[in-house]
């Protein structure tokens, strides 16, 4: 699979399988031996991040957080929360942009979307909600607590607005 699908006969240019191009480049290889010296610097600050959204998103009212628990059992190279609509999630997302902060919607499509699975196409309830309503918030290694705190605060006041919104209108 590693060989672009490639056979290991002799006809080893045509493809018998899907395969990818897993090669690297050397200057690939190089930032990523850098980058494993400080890996647990890194996974422990994106943990660390991770606990701050906890902190200040988790118990807000028209949205669920990762669980507490899996805190510490993740790479966390995204965060996420799940708004309790998909109107809702593109309130804060649009609220989010106005405020500079980028943020994705699509970024947990089912995976049967891809047209490579559309043969396991099912139909499946959950998986179709999530996608709907799932939103990926800033993480990367840079990030300060105070910008963490800045895009939870953008989330409530949205919420908040949104939910006064549907509550008196």
């Amino acid at each position: 699979m590693r060989d672009q699908g490639r056979s290991s006969s002799k006809d080893w240019i045509k493809n018998v399988i899907l395969g990818f191009n897993f090669r690297m480049t050397e200057i690939q290889a190089t930032l990523g031996r850098e980058q494993l010296k400080i890996i647990d610097k890194m996974l422990a600050k994106r943990e660390q991040l991770a606990s701050k959204y906890y902190s200040l998103l988790a118990g807000t009212e028209g949205l669920s957080v990762p669980d507490e628990i899996t805190l510490k059992k993740r790479s966390w190279f995204v965060y996420f929360i799940i708004l309790e609509s998909a109107d809702l999630r593109e309130k804060v997302y649009k609220d989010l942009l106005s405020a500079g902060v980028t943020s994705s919607k699509n970024y947990f499509p089912p995976i049967y979307d891809f047209s490579i699975y559309a043969d396991y196409k099912k139909e499946c309830p959950v998986t179709e909600e999530v996608s709907k309503t799932i939103l990926a918030l800033p993480m990367f290694y840079e990030m300060k607590n105070k910008q963490v705190s800045f895009i939870a605060d953008v989330i409530k006041k949205s919420i908040k607005r949104y939910r006064n919104g549907i509550l008196n209108g």
